[in-house]
């Protein structure tokens, strides 16, 4: 649980979440631990969804392109 609220609380922090945050969207802010530092000329999303990742990405490393792929599974 208290992770869950340090990684909603970062979100408030940052203005540019706020948006994705409006429509339910919680970028996964959670990566800043594992990225560290890097710093990526294009980043590749890999199973988008709902835009977690593109969101963290957009907000993370403004400058690189981004490409995001999803597959939809018919029911």
């Amino acid at each position: 649980m208290r992770s869950r609220l340090r990684k909603y609380l970062k979100l408030l922090a940052n203005p540019r979440y706020w948006r994705a945050l409006s429509q339910g969207v919680a970028a996964t802010v959670e990566h800043d631990a594992a990225l560290g530092a890097d710093e990526f000329a294009t980043v590749i999303d890999v199973g988008a969804n709902k835009g977690q990742f593109a969101t963290y990405a957009l907000t993370r490393w403004p400058q690189a392109r981004l490409i995001c792929f999803s597959v939809n599974q018919p029911a």
